[in-house]
C-alpha cells in the first residue's frame, strides 16, 4: 500500500515536471538549430540542452517506476551485440575513470526473448552502479552465457568496494539510499528489477565487502 501510494505521488509529480521540461528542451533545440557552433552562446545552449535531457531521463525513470505499462515488444535479442552496442556509449567514460573493461562473451551468441531497449536500460543502470562502486578505478567484467534450462544471462561484475550484507537485501527497493555514496542508486536498480521481472527473468547479486559485486540477469531464451 505504501509503494502504491508512493507510485501515485511520483506519477503526478513526474507529469507536472515533464510538460514544462519538454517545452524547455524544444525551445533550446530550436535556438541551437538557428546558431552556428561558433556563436557566442552556442556552448551555453548546449549545456542547457544536456541538462534538460538528463532531467528528462530522470522523469522517464520515475514514470517507468510508477505507471503500469503495456507489455514490452519482445523479439530475439543477441546478448553479445546488446553488451557491445550498449558499452560503446559509455566505454570512453569508463576508461577515463581508470576502469578496465573485460569481455567474456559466449561463443554461442545467446539470444533472449526480450525488449532490446529495456534490456539496454538495465545494462546501462548496472554499469553505472559498477562505475560508482569503483571511484578510484578497477575492473569491469561483462559476460554472457546460455544455460541448459532454456535460459540465457548477462553478467556485470565489478572489483569495487562490495555490498554490506545488511544493505544487500534492500538494494532493489525504490529510492533506497545510504550515507555511502556508491549505494546512492535511486531508481536505477528498482527499475531494472521491474523490467527483468516483467520479462519473466530475475536479477541475482553476489557480493562481499571489499570484494566487488556481481549482478546476473537471467532471462528466457529466444
Amino acid at each position: 500500500q505504501k509503494l502504491a501510494a508512493l507510485g501515485q505521488l511520483v506519477a503526478g509529480v513526474a507529469h507536472e515536471i515533464n510538460n514544462p521540461l519538454g517545452g524547455v528542451l524544444g525551445h533550446v533545440q530550436l535556438l541551437l538549430a538557428e546558431r552556428a557552433p561558433s556563436a557566442s552562446d552556442y556552448e551555453a545552449l548546449k549545456h542547457i540542452e544536456e541538462g534538460a535531457q538528463r532531467a528528462s531521463a530522470v522523469v522517464q525513470n520515475l514514470l517507468r517506476f510508477s505507471v503500469q505499462r503495456k507489455e514490452p515488444v519482445r523479439s530475439a535479442v543477441d546478448l553479445n551485440k546488446l553488451v557491445r552496442d550498449t558499452l560503446s556509449l559509455t566505454e570512453s567514460l569508463l576508461r577515463d575513470g581508470h576502469i578496465a573493461i573485460v569481455y567474456a562473451l559466449a561463443d554461442a551468441k545467446p539470444r533472449a526473448r526480450a525488449d532490446a531497449g529495456q534490456l539496454a536500460q538495465v545494462l546501462v543502470n548496472l554499469v553505472a552502479n559498477a562505475r560508482t562502486a569503483m571511484p578510484s578505478g578497477g575492473t569491469l567484467t561483462l559476460a554472457t552465457r546460455a544455460g541448459d534450462d532454456g535460459t540465457v544471462a548477462f553478467v556485470v561484475a565489478d572489483s569495487g568496494k562490495g555490498i554490506a550484507p545488511e544493505i544487500r537485501e534492500r538494494i532493489f527497493e525504490p529510492f533506497f539510499t545510504t550515507k555511502d555514496d556508491w549505494s546512492n542508486v535511486g531508481l536505477g536498480l528498482s527499475v531494472s528489477y521491474r523490467i527483468v521481472e516483467e520479462h519473466g527473468g530475475r536479477i541475482d547479486v553476489q557480493s562481499e565487502p571489499g570484494r566487488g559485486a556481481t549482478f546476473t540477469v537471467t532471462l528466457p531464451a529466444a
